[in-house]
């Protein structure tokens, strides 16, 4: 396990990891839902749980959190959604849970009673990096929490959650070498996953729409300062949120959700990202999304036929058909170019 992927449980998100060209890599779903309605997450997690059992294997390694789901949610039951991937573990998936210390205690209860079912299994703790600031304070509520845990599991990782980088990388890498040294300091033989995204919750605070350029991927600064921290018992490994922004957000409304056809590629160093204007008052409508295509095609440094994604994008851009594809089947594309591409750098 090299490579952590940050992913939302919507559709173009999942369909991203059906065409991995590389092993190695650990999906890591947040399961977003409206908080409001108990009955939305239930279909939407009923969905989800039916796709994984649909089209995922069940000896590879995935994980689901409900990080981005309010405290108080609940099941039109009045359970805890947490408590639905009991049926994955009685199936024999290898699904990795997640908590934290500041999870509340409904949340935890349905997690221990999912461990209950099965000895060992894998589960994160998911830290903020506001946690990682005051290590002393941080591993005094890590050490009760892991005790807690190793009853049922001896396989137990940290995850330190940067989100959308924000500060100087300096900063944020010493802070990160501060906390990694002092919790080596608990002996405890534990993958550390570091993850972070350059992607904006608001895009349009960078391009506005009918516009394109570039981005700087700070996440691969960032791991190219961490990753070489000498350690004992933590092994560092890397984590992103690939081309969806960490804080996304769903939309909800009662009418036509509007599409901006939007294209991100992913260089070393850069995000290259292009968006069209909406589908209802541009005269190409959906037909942008060929146009976009193309202009990926002709940058410096585009892998064609490099993995699912990049075939798409070439098919899309090919005149002589009139696909164009849509808001999801982009998410899926773009996702899966950047997964394969980075699993080979990393």
């Amino acid at each position: 396990m090299k490579y952590f992927l940050f992913l939302k449980s919507k559709l173009g998100d999942f369909n991203s990891i059906k065409n991995m060209n590389e092993k190695g890599i650990v999906p890591f779903f947040d399961f977003v839902a409206n908080n409001n309605d108990p009955f939305d997450i239930n279909k939407k997690q009923l969905s989800f749980i039916d796709k994984l059992v649909k089209f995922w294997s069940k000896d590879k390694r995935f994980y689901i959190d409900h990080f981005d789901l309010s405290p108080n949610a609940v099941l039109p039951c009045g359970t805890h959604p947490y408590s639905s991937y009991k049926t994955l573990i009685q199936q024999e998936f290898n699904l990795g849970l997640v908590t934290g210390i500041d999870r509340d205690v409904t949340h935890d209860d349905a997690l221990f009673d999912i461990l209950s079912e099965k000895k060992d299994i894998p589960v994160a703790i998911r830290l903020q990096f506001d946690d990682v600031i005051a290590p002393r304070i941080v591993l005094n509520e890590l050490k009760e929490l892991i005790s807690e845990l190793r009853v049922h599991t001896s396989i137990i990782d940290i995850v330190i959650d940067c989100r959308v980088l924000d500060k100087d990388v300096d900063f944020i890498k010493n802070k990160i070498h501060k906390f990694i040294n002092a919790y080596e300091s608990l002996k405890i033989d534990s993958l550390v996953i570091i993850t972070s995204s350059s992607i904006p919750m608001v895009i349009n605070d960078y391009f506005k729409t009918g516009t394109f350029g570039y981005i700087d991927r700070d996440e691969l600064k960032l791991w190219n300062k961490v990753k070489d921290l000498d350690t004992e018992h933590t092994s560092i490994t890397y984590g992103d949120y690939g081309t969806v922004s960490p804080d996304f957000q769903e939309i909800i409304t009662d009418g036509p959700i509007p599409i901006v056809p939007k294209v991100t590629y992913t260089f070393q160093d850069k995000f290259y990202i292009s968006r069209g204007k909406k589908t209802t008052q541009h005269p190409r409508g959906f037909k942008q999304f060929k146009d976009i295509a193309n202009e990926v095609m002709r940058l410096k440094g585009f892998r064609t036929g490099f993995s699912f994604g990049d075939n798409y994008i070439e098919l899309i851009a090919d005149k002589s058909n009139v696909k164009s594809g849509n808001a999801t089947t982009w998410i899926s594309a773009t996702m899966n170019q950047h997964l394969n591409y980075v699993n080979a750098l990393v």
